[in-house]
């Protein structure tokens, strides 16, 4: 049990510039706040020694670029472990592995929208495939950092709202309280992912759900539809 915040991406989609581009946003959030990482000193004493620093870009495993983060320092606080690469092909590289050596026909989906629907709608006879991979899924325990985090998740989220979906145990007044921290500190504003129109989730779902029973019950279970429709009225005009 604890409080996680999961950011599915769907690699394939997204360009390494466009990634790239936002990743520097990322570094900058993630040096406006003291994350706590960890470094392990093998050099200087007859055993390795292990301490706290703030997180910065380091060389990640696979001597790839990345920043990695589990805690906070002033408070020395940890959790699990949040870690983003520079290179979107680290990503890429474990949608082959999940799926083999298959081409997007083999992976029809391409739209992230199938990751709720898969969570909170689908049977698993109804799952749909998709090459998502899971870039944050780890728990914060709503300790300091949490925010943070979720800031840096929103950013990825608003940047690239057809390619990343953030959920977990965390809510809309959250996601606000992110969202302003990480506009004092970017020079390029961000701000909650719209949720979509009736016209335009229904359809969505159509493309994707091919069981027409499951469709009405993924329009109204779904956490990315707007309130305000007649739910008979919406279903029967599009």
């Amino acid at each position: 049990m604890g409080v996680y915040i999961y950011m599915n991406v769907l690699p394939n989609e997204i360009k390494q510039e466009d990634w790239e581009a936002v990743y520097e946003e990322s570094l900058e959030l993630v040096r406006a706040y003291p994350f706590l990482d960890d470094n392990v000193d093998w050099d200087s004493y007859e055993e390795p020694w292990q301490y706290g620093i703030y997180s910065d870009e380091v060389i990640l495993d696979k001597n790839q670029l990345g920043w990695h983060i589990f805690g906070d320092y002033p408070t020395m606080m940890s959790a699990e472990s949040f870690a983003i690469y520079r290179d979107i092909k680290n990503y890429r590289k474990i949608t082959q592995y999940n799926y083999g050596n298959k081409d997007q026909e083999n992976v029809k989906c391409r739209d992230i929208l199938a990751v709720p629907l898969n969570k909170y709608v689908l049977s698993n006879e109804l799952e749909i495939p998709i090459d998502n991979v899971y870039v944050f899924d780890g728990k914060t325990q709503r300790f300091p950092h949490h925010k943070y985090v979720l800031a840096i998740a929103c950013l990825f989220e608003c940047r690239f709202p057809e390619y990343v979906y953030v959920d977990g145990d965390i809510s809309t007044e959250e996601k606000n309280n992110a969202i302003n921290w990480a506009n004092t500190i970017l020079n390029k504003s961000i701000q909650l992912t719209e949720p979509l129109s009736n016209e335009t989730l229904l359809r969505r779902i159509r493309s994707i759900v091919k069981d027409e029973s499951a469709v009405l019950d993924a329009f109204m279970t779904l956490p990315v539809r707007r309130e305000s429709y007649s739910v008979s009225d919406q279903y029967s005009s599009v």
